[in-house]
């Protein structure tokens, strides 16, 4: 399945991930707030957050993986990115916001416009969600957008829903 370039919800815009993105992505990684643990974490310089942007671009033009930055209309800052990665028998959803964003409830916004999304482009199956156990906002987010515990593993805890049944609010 091969996704628009770019959509549009009620309140953001969706744009695939360019390399003129990598400020914003090492500002946001770089804030004291931003979880250590996380992967994007690592991103130490600007020259980093390019080649990371400069690979997702290559994924989406594979079909590996669809990064979407996530672009406020009203005031045009951007909030943070929704990654769809093709698995073997499923889709993986991963996404990260700004923490100067953070306690908005954009994160639920930015998954629920993605999924929805996913739904009207056709894509009927499984997608899956894995969140690290000290990860409580995110278990909320995904918990809001009806995902179901599937198993913990030691390192994280995991999550599914079924676009075929799902029901956007």
């Amino acid at each position: 399945m091969i996704y628009a370039k770019a959509f549009d919800s009620e309140r953001f815009c969706f744009v695939p991930i360019h390399q003129e993105h990598a400020s914003e992505l090492f500002e946001a990684v770089s804030h004291p707030l931003f979880p250590k643990p996380l992967l994007l974490s690592q991103i130490r310089t600007l020259e980093q957050a390019h080649y990371w942007c400069k690979e997702r671009v290559s994924d989406w033009q594979s079909g590996k993986a669809f990064v979407w930055t996530c672009v406020n209309k009203a005031n045009q800052p951007i909030i943070g990115q929704v990654t769809i990665q093709k698995q073997v028998s499923c889709l993986a959803l991963a996404y990260w916001v700004n923490p100067e964003f953070w306690g908005r409830g954009y994160a639920t916004e930015m998954c629920r416009d993605v999924l929805a999304y996913l739904s009207e482009s056709g894509y009927q199956g499984i997608v899956w969600a894995g969140v690290h156990h000290w990860n409580t906002g995110s278990c909320r987010v995904l918990a809001k957008l009806g995902f179901e515990a599937i198993k913990p593993s030691e390192e994280f805890l995991e999550y599914k829903i079924n676009i075929f049944n799902l029901k956007i609010a």
